[in-house]
């Protein structure tokens, strides 16, 4: 049995998307270093994604079996250096919810969650 998270992480281009992947890879999941991917990985050809333009956002990706995430993103507050903190978005869906969740990163609390589609 599975409980699969499917994790996109979304930060300003500004970032040092490398760094950002190291400090990120120090996540203990499941025993083992943290793997996420980024949609501009040099294993992917450049502009695989739709659109005329290549994007102008860190955008990461991956999906889990019973992911911790209230821990990850606690982790991402408090481990990961980020010049453009308040420009962070999580976005979770696990395989019971109807609708992805998001999380914003804060320096006043442990995590920010907002529904999407809820009050628009």
């Amino acid at each position: 049995m599975s409980l699969v998270t499917n994790l996109i992480v979304i930060f300003d281009v500004g970032e040092n998307q490398d760094e950002i992947l190291i400090q990120i890879s120090k996540f203990q999941y499941q025993g083992k270093s943290f793997n996420i991917k980024s949609v501009d990985s040099k294993h992917l050809p450049i502009g695989w994604y739709g659109g005329d333009k290549m994007l102008e956002t860190g955008v990461l990706i991956g999906a889990y079996n019973y992911f911790p995430e209230k821990d990850f993103i606690k982790f991402l507050e408090k481990n990961v250096k980020w010049e453009f903190k308040e420009s962070v978005l999580v976005l979770i869906m696990n395989d019971h919810d109807e609708r992805f969740r998001f999380y914003t990163l804060s320096e006043n609390s442990d995590y920010n969650n907002v529904l999407i589609g809820e009050n628009i």
